[in-house]
């Protein structure tokens, strides 16, 4: 729970309290794959890697409400030491929910001299969760690593 509203300084009241109890459980399955090697190009060894990964997790949980009639107003919030009963607590809502991610990425690491390496890939991702559904999200990316 939590607590907040307007105090007033003078009498300490306006304090609220706003409660929940959440029992629940996730389960998280995840795999990655990927297939690299080496190779010549202008007289330097890169690297190419692709790959791919995919998750899907599971959220279940129960959530629970003080009954009806329970007080949540603090009298005096300067003297309140937070000893208040626990609540007889009524199921509030059930929630299942499933969100999943998967993607395919490819990246290049090329060495351009010595000491400067150029990375340059990108991942194509799709993303559901409820409320949520993004597909073919394509993400490029690149940097530059200097040896020193």
């Amino acid at each position: 729970g939590a607590a907040g509203g307007n105090p007033d300084p003078v009498t300490g009241e306006g304090v609220s309290l706003w409660l929940g109890k959440y029992v629940g459980k996730t389960v998280s399955n995840a795999a990655d794959f990927y297939l690299s090697g080496h190779f010549g190009l202008f007289g330097r060894e890169h690297e190419l890697v692709v790959g791919g990964s995919a998750s899907r997790k599971r959220w279940t949980n129960t959530g629970y409400a003080p009954q009806p009639g329970y007080p949540t107003e603090v009298p005096d919030y300067r003297a309140w030491q937070g000893d208040i009963p626990e609540p007889q607590w009524q199921r509030s809502y059930d929630n299942n929910e499933v969100t999943r991610e998967n993607g395919l990425y490819v990246v290049g690491r090329f060495d351009v001299a010595d000491p400067l390496k150029v990375i340059v890939g990108s991942r194509l991702a799709s993303y559901r969760s409820p409320g949520t559904h993004e597909t073919g999200v394509f993400v490029p990316y690149a940097g530059v690593v200097y040896d020193l």
